[in-house]
Parts: structure tokens; sequence; C-alpha cells
């Protein structure tokens, strides 16, 4: 027989049991409600635990999902946080805006809201990615497309603008399934030459990362046994954006910088061989130095003195238009040889307009806080030539 006394302490430790079990239960839940948020908010604690393509694929499809669920402002946020903490690569952050970029568009469906969710962090990748997303697959464009960037005012909002004409290239090349000729020929049909001309660039550096090409290695216009291809074969107003995007070809396909800047030399005409050279600047701070200013000038120095220049100052402005700051460029001029400093700030000079707006006079003030007095000419130079661009 069991007395009461003794069942009821039974009874207790078996309560007491129970209760213990429940507040660990429910401290298992919060734990895992925490952890669940922390890396849904914070993807570096997830995906870091990755390498290579693997750790790659886990940021695009962290952000990815930050788009579709709190949209991509939040994602942007995020991305630019990581980022400015040193926690994410730099290198890897355009790639990454233009999936938000994408994701965006088939979230809203329409280019313009969706170009009105995003902003210009790390060389606008966004934008390219919703015009890419746009036009994938339709073999063509719609009118609407030729308006899409008039939001922007020339005026007041050139760089945007300029992103904006430019992701649009991007998306023509999509869209045409890599037939960038005929890409070119939609970027023709926009109302304005400078429109047509930014557009184009856009076009040719798509043919020469093409992201999105369905049928397996090199895009028909893109030739590992052809560097210069097509541009030894285009004529007028593509022709200069298109040798500024060999050296990027070159990369795709498996080359380096030397090979870039060897057939970059093998172009005859001297205005050619520089912007040729201004896109080996393009992927040495892009992609094979991975902003790094000591690293960046090394391999511009791999160049021969003609080149040399041409890259430094292309890679000042890489930083500043990847920043959306003419600031950011300002480190590669200063530690820089003295010969190709004045090159390098008037680079610099030519985006103070579009990057910071103003007027005249205020340009000039700029540049006075960019440049060494030595060097204030180079920097108002770089300013009077963008003035000019308006053909």
């Amino acid at each position: 027989m069991v007395l009461p006394y003794f069942g009821m302490v039974d009874a207790h430790k078996r309560s007491m049991g129970t209760v213990w079990g429940m507040l660990l239960f429910s401290a298992l839940c919060l734990f895992q409600l925490l952890l669940w948020e922390a890396t849904n908010t914070r993807p570096d604690m997830r995906c870091e635990m990755f390498v290579d393509s693997a750790r790659n694929v886990c940021y695009r499809k962290a952000f990815e999902a930050f788009t579709e669920h709190r949209g991509p402002e939040y994602a942007l946020h995020t991305l630019r946080g990581l980022v400015a903490r040193g926690i994410l690569k730099r290198e890897y952050c355009h790639a990454l805006t233009h999936s938000i970029g994408e994701t965006a568009y088939r979230k809203y469906g329409a280019v313009d809201e969706a170009l009105a969710r995003g902003d210009l962090l790390c060389f606008a990748g966004y934008f390219h990615g919703v015009f890419s997303a746009a036009l994938k697959g339709t073999g063509g464009i719609g009118v609407q497309m030729y308006n899409a960037c008039d939001r922007y005012s020339f005026s007041s909002e050139r760089f945007r603008r300029y992103q904006c004409v430019h992701g649009l290239g991007h998306g023509f090349t999509v869209g045409r399934d890599y037939d960038v000729f005929a890409a070119l020929a939609d970027c023709d049909a926009l109302s304005g030459e400078w429109d047509r001309v930014y557009c184009g660039g856009g076009a040719l550096m798509e043919n020469v990362w093409p992201q999105h090409y369905r049928g397996g290695g090199n895009p028909p216009f893109l030739r590992a046994d052809a560097p210069l291809y097509p541009c030894d074969v285009i004529v007028g107003r593509h022709v200069f954006a298109c040798y500024q995007n060999v050296p990027r070809g070159i990369l795709k396909n498996g080359g380096g910088v030397v090979d870039a800047f060897r057939a970059c030399e093998s172009v005859p005409a001297l205005l050619l061989r520089t912007f040729c050279y201004r896109g080996v600047g393009n992927i040495v701070a892009e992609d094979v130095a991975a902003y790094s200013v000591p690293t960046s000038l090394q391999f511009c120095m791999k160049g021969s003195v003609e080149a040399r220049g041409a890259c430094i100052g292309t890679v000042a402005k890489a930083f500043a238009m990847n920043e959306a700051s003419v600031v950011a460029g300002v480190p590669v001029c200063q530690r820089s040889p003295a010969e190709f400093r004045g090159e390098c700030f008037m680079r610099l000079g030519q985006l103070v307009p579009s990057l910071h707006g103003g007027e005249e006079n205020q340009w000039v003030s700029y540049c006075g806080e960019l440049a060494d007095a030595a060097y204030l000419p180079d920097c108002l130079q770089g300013v009077s030539q963008t003035q000019q661009e308006r053909f």
C-alpha cells in the first residue's frame, strides 16, 4: 500500500519534471528562433561556412530571399553593411546587386517600380539586373523600354541616367540572346546620342560577361581565338566601348592582365589602344586586385609606358564609380607614380559633374578639394570633357 504522502511526492516530482522539460523545450525554441533570425538578417553567419562557388550561391540565394520577402531596399541595405564592415568581399558585390535587381523585377513585374526601389551600390548592378530580367527570353524589346530611363534627368541625375541606359544595354543583349549586333541596333533606336553610346557600352559588356547566355560556352560574338572581335568589324559610335571591353573578354576566356595588355598593344590606332588599356584598368580594379590600391597599381605597371597612365586613371575611376563617390578614387591617384597622377586626376574630374551635380563654380571648388594645386588643372580638364559630352 502506498501512503498518500508518498504518492504526492511522486506526483510533485513528475510535475516538476514536466515543468523543467517545458522550460528546456521553450529555451530551445527561443534559441532556434534567435538563430533563424540571425542567419536571416546576417547571411554571413551561414554562408561563410561554405567556400568558393558554394559560398557565392549561398549569398545569392540569401539576397534573392531578402528581396522577395523584405524588398530590394532591405536587401541593398544589408549588402551595403556587409561590404562596409569587410565581411563580404567587395568584388562579389556587383554580381549580388545584379541578382537583387533581377529578383525585384520578378517581384513587381514592372520596370518603373523596380527601378524606383534601387540604388547605385557597387557599380549600380541593380539597374543591370532589372533590365536583364525584364528582357530575358523576349527575343526583342517592347517600345516602352525606349523611354525607361527618361525618369532620370540628364542635367541633375546624369550618373543615374548613365547607369540606367548602361543597364538597358545589358538587357538588350540578353533579350536578343547575345546577338550583340541586334542589341546595338536597339541602342541606336534610343532618342539621344548620349543614351545610344552608353547603352552600347552595356550591350558590349554583357557580350563579354554573359551571365544569362543559354547556349553554353561563349556567345557567338565572343571568341577566344580572336580577342579583338567584334571590335575590328564595328564602326561608328560603339567602337570605343567595344575596345574597352576587350580585356574583360580575355579574362572570361582564361587570360590574364599581361595577355590583355598584349592584345591592346596590337590595336593599330592610338585612341582605340587607349580605350583598350582603360579596359585593362577596369578588370584590374574590379576582378584581379579586388579594389586593393597597391595591388591595382602593381598590375597596371605591368603594361608598357603607353598603357600605364590609362590603366591607373581607369582604376581610380572604377573605385569612384563603385562607391558612387569621386573621393573613393583619390587614394589611387595619390599613391600612383608622379608621371601618371595628372591623367589620374583628369579621369576623376570626368566624374565630378555626374556624381556631384551642382554648377560649374562648385565643380571648380570640388576639384580643389580633391587634388593638390599641381593637379587642379587636370581635374578641371576632366570636368570640361564631361561638360562637352552632350553630343
